[in-house]
């Protein structure tokens, strides 16, 4: 699908970097979904710059297998038509396979070995690059504009890094599992997403306080706000102060009212 057929999906958005779409409906695995075509410049370069350089360090290592292969220089066994082969296929990733063109065959005379050549695809290529900054998203959610349904899938990553979270070793961990009998599981499961559940809260109240904290940055600054009892002098009672701050600590301090919290 040409780029020309995208529109934007803000048509007040002139930025040369807004993402596009182009919205249509079929039936597929069948069934009837709203598709929903994803244009992302940015991803665009991204993808490409990646690629680019993937390509290349492929290019150099299999020129310099060719000159090994030709040369016969391999420790152990010499080289085989099977042998070159998986070594060509092991240097290249699956998902670049298709772009890599490639061949293997015994040289023709007195002395044998073997005779390897390869290149770029320029056809599966061209396919490659045409494909870079899109996605294609499938809905059966017909009544959603194409930016709610583009929003919603790009969200995803906040559920993936909630599991992460909870595979987490030190933050909310749900492994190791000290119960064994059902109930307890799930209870300790339950406490487990209570506790992800109030976190991710927190950094809700957070933002509409206007301060944004990512789940790494705000797990360390609450955790290095210290208390500490002091006496002084004849005191019969010591009370609990604040340790000096810096900015951030001031900062989620004061927005979380948390001298309201520090026991007498």
């Amino acid at each position: 699908m040409p780029i020309e057929n995208y529109k934007p999906i803000d048509e007040t958005d002139n930025n040369k970097d807004r993402v596009l779409a182009y919205r249509t409906k079929g039936t597929h695995y069948g069934e009837e979904f709203t598709v929903v075509l994803n244009y992302n410049p940015k991803t665009h370069r991204k993808q490409q710059k990646k690629y680019e350089e993937t390509k290349t360090r492929i290019l150099e290592e299999l020129a310099g297998l060719k000159k090994r292969i030709e040369l016969r220089k391999r420790r152990g066994r010499p080289w085989t038509l099977k042998s070159a082969i998986r070594a060509i296929v092991d240097l290249i990733p699956l998902n670049m396979r298709s772009i890599f063109d490639y061949d293997v065959r015994k040289k023709v005379g007195r002395g044998g070995g073997l005779l390897m050549s390869f290149g770029i695809n320029t056809v599966k290529e061209k396919m490659r690059y045409l494909s870079f900054g899109k996605l294609i998203l499938f809905t059966d959610l017909h009544d959603w504009s194409s930016s709610d349904i583009i929003k919603a899938y790009n969200s995803k990553y906040q559920i993936e890094d909630d599991f992460k979270w909870l595979k987490n070793k030190l933050f909310i961990p749900i492994k190791p599992v000290h119960v064994r009998t059902d109930r307890h599981i799930r209870s300790h499961v339950f406490i487990c997403l209570m506790g992800l559940l109030f976190f991710r809260y927190l950094q809700w109240k957070l933002k509409a306080l206007n301060l944004n904290f990512s789940t790494d940055n705000l797990d360390r600054v609450l955790n290095s706000i210290r208390l500490a009892l002091v006496r002084r002098g004849k005191e019969e009672k010591g009370r609990m102060v604040v340790e000096e701050m810096d900015v951030e600590q001031s900062r989620l301090f004061s927005a979380l009212s948390m001298a309201d919290f520090i026991p007498v």
